[in-house]
């Protein structure tokens, strides 16, 4: 079995059609268009990846992306997205695939004239979403192992950003929203404790991750008992208070309104955070 050559794009990646399906698709391989023309004919065994059943709006923004981006990157984007499906065990849909190559090559474009768009929530990140991220510095490593000019670290976040929406079948913007707030309830939480959280802390990893949930619990009308709240209230009235500042806060800024239960175990965080070896029952 073979497919019909439509377009080469790079050593490596065509556009062919199935003509026992009579569709066109994406095929990647290594080597595959070397000295590949259009009219010509690919073997199925020598496909490594196929996405099949595209869209006009597909086939017309992958085409942009590849007609705009040198063949020698393409190719190295697309070796380095087999780490993803290898380390996930799936292959991941086209729209990652395509968002991924836009991505990159707008990336790669900056890093050669040294023009850097910062992440600030390398941090956040690195708690909430630890396998995404650790796939993500393994995806950048064989990246820049390719490239002149290298991607910072800021580009570990950006594809962990992606990676993590695309598994869970969410947009990226949805990702960021989430990252936003819990990035300014931490703002918050630290202006009114009057210190900055140790990132590499154990108390900075278990306030993330609560807020998250937390968050995620209101977002799904999830309701948790806090049978401590009468007893929080009564011996931590201090950090009680600034919760309560905390989720005034996410009501007023984001609609997200957490009730005396939520707000009653974000005062355990702030305490432990403010008082290591506090024995607070």
């Amino acid at each position: 079995m073979d497919f019909e050559i439509i377009k080469v794009f790079s050593n490596n990646v065509l556009l062919c059609k199935d003509k026992m399906k009579n569709t066109e698709i994406i095929a990647v391989g290594k080597g595959i268009g070397f000295k590949a023309k259009s009219g010509g004919t690919v073997l199925y065994n020598a496909v490594e990846k196929l996405y099949g059943a595209l869209s006009e709006e597909d086939k017309k923004y992958f085409s942009d992306i590849a007609d705009n981006t040198d063949s020698e990157i393409l190719d190295i984007v697309e070796e380095a997205l087999k780490i993803i499906d290898e380390e996930l065990k799936e292959k991941l849909s086209i729209y990652f695939h395509l968002t991924m190559l836009s991505h990159l090559s707008f990336a790669i474009e900056r890093s050669k004239y040294g023009t850097i768009i910062r992440n600030p929530f390398l941090e956040e990140l690195r708690v909430l979403y630890p396998q995404e991220y650790a796939i993500a510095e393994k995806f950048i490593r064989e990246v820049n192992k390719n490239l002149e000019f290298k991607l910072e670290i800021d580009e570990v976040g950006f594809i962990t950003m992606h990676i993590h929406a695309a598994m869970r079948g969410v947009k990226v913007s949805e990702t960021s929203e989430q990252l936003t707030l819990t990035y300014e309830l931490v703002k918050v939480i630290e202006n009114e404790l009057g210190q900055k959280i140790d990132r590499e802390s154990y108390d900075f990893i278990r306030l993330l991750t609560h807020l998250k949930f937390a968050v995620n619990r209101v977002k799904n009308n999830i309701k948790i008992e806090n049978i401590l709240l009468p007893e929080i209230k009564k011996k931590l009235k201090i950090y009680y208070k600034i919760s309560q500042k905390v989720a005034e806060f996410a009501g007023k800024s984001y609609n997200i309104i957490f009730n005396e239960d939520e707000i009653g175990y974000i005062t355990i965080h702030l305490a432990k955070i403010k008082s290591k070896d506090l024995d607070i029952f």
